[in-house]
């Protein structure tokens, strides 16, 4: 079963803030492959991310416009997809 929108608020409201402190906010995006984030066995989900630069990519997780296209990305549930600076995001099961 795909994990629900209110599974992706989640893992952003509880999980982002203790992985992406202040003063370690930075998260590294890979370009060959997604690469998981943040995850939440309890919730089901996880959140990924890959570079569409052919680069790899560094990209402040705690800035407010990321956090917010987060959001609503997270409204959505899993399946779909955002681009932020170069890195696409998604919702994915992580059981």
């Amino acid at each position: 079963m795909a994990p629900t929108p209110e599974a992706c608020k989640q893992l952003l409201k509880v999980n982002l803030p203790g992985e992406f402190p202040i003063g370690d906010h930075l998260a590294h995006i890979p370009h060959k492959a997604p690469e998981k984030l943040l995850g939440s066995i309890e919730t089901g989900v996880a959140l990924a991310a890959i570079s569409t630069t052919g680069e790899d990519l560094e990209i402040n997780m705690r800035m407010p416009a990321i956090k917010r296209e987060l959001e609503k990305l997270a409204a959505k549930g899993a399946g779909g997809d955002m681009e932020y600076q170069g890195a696409k995001f998604m919702f994915v099961d992580c059981k």
